[in-house]
């Protein structure tokens, strides 16, 4: 008797949980939305959008959320419209019962800037990603520059299929990203040239040689090289002695002084 008054009692008591909860989770669909909340996550790197350019673009898409009843917001629809800004690497969206709708925005991270002659210029992120310029903001990247690289249309990824004909820009993002990825090498190449072989030459930011990088075969080996030569030879020689250094033939530098 005792273990079925139990049994009754817990049943009520569960019952009553879902019956109150069903309740207030009603209630809470019903609550109006007051208000728009953008955070940036990483506003100290780049700065390609502000939180008032998503405030501005989601209301653009939708001038009647806010008074809209909770229920009625689909919180995957507005990560996916977030996302569709061509600067957004990802976005999450949540509500809360206060009647807010909480939009937390991640930007892409560019690791090459493509600028060809009369335009058509545009950047490439760390994910493959075609990104457009921004009229208020130029990323402190590596520019590429060169032949076969006219063409690409942001909103592509380099691994598409519409993609495939365009090899030098792939070879441009490989060497691109590992600059990107090296600090040494981030502080020290400002830019990428391509000529009309297909083999590379970098421009260093310090020092007014030239580096005849050749093609990305052997790459890695190529750049342990070169930093011995940076700071083993130039650190005692100084950065403006050679004029240009050539890195084309297997593990050798040759240096040409000016």
């Amino acid at each position: 008797m005792k273990r079925l008054l139990k049994t009754v009692m817990w049943l009520g008591l569960i019952i009553y949980l879902v019956v109150v909860l069903g309740l207030v989770a009603d209630k809470e669909k019903s609550i109006p939305c007051r208000f728009l909340v953008v955070t940036m996550e990483d506003t100290v790197n780049q700065h390609f959008i502000s939180d008032q350019d998503v405030y501005s673009y989601i209301l653009d898409h939708d001038n009647k959320l806010l008074g809209k009843p909770l229920g009625e917001i689909n919180t995957d629809r507005f990560e996916k419209l977030a996302a569709s800004i061509p600067f957004v690497r990802r976005a999450e969206v949540f509500k809360t019962s206060e009647g807010s709708l909480h939009i937390t925005i991640s930007q892409r991270e560019p690791v090459l800037h493509v600028l060809n002659p009369g335009g058509n210029n545009y950047y490439v992120d760390n994910e493959g990603y075609i990104m457009p310029e921004s009229s208020f903001y130029t990323a402190r990247t590596v520019i590429v520059n060169g032949s076969f690289l006219m063409g690409a249309k942001p909103g592509h990824k380099l691994d598409d299929p519409e993609m495939k004909n365009f090899r030098t820009l792939k070879k441009s993002w490989k060497l691109a990203c590992y600059i990107h990825q090296n600090s040494f090498w981030k502080a020290q190449i400002e830019q990428i040239w391509v000529s009309e072989k297909g083999e590379f030459t970098l421009i260093p930011r310090l020092g007014a040689q030239t580096i005849l990088f050749g093609d990305l075969y052997n790459y890695k080996t190529k750049f342990e090289n070169l930093e011995l030569l940076y700071k083993q030879r130039f650190a005692g020689e100084g950065w403006n002695k050679y004029k240009k250094i050539n890195l084309k033939y297997s593990n050798q530098v040759i240096c040409t002084k000016k």
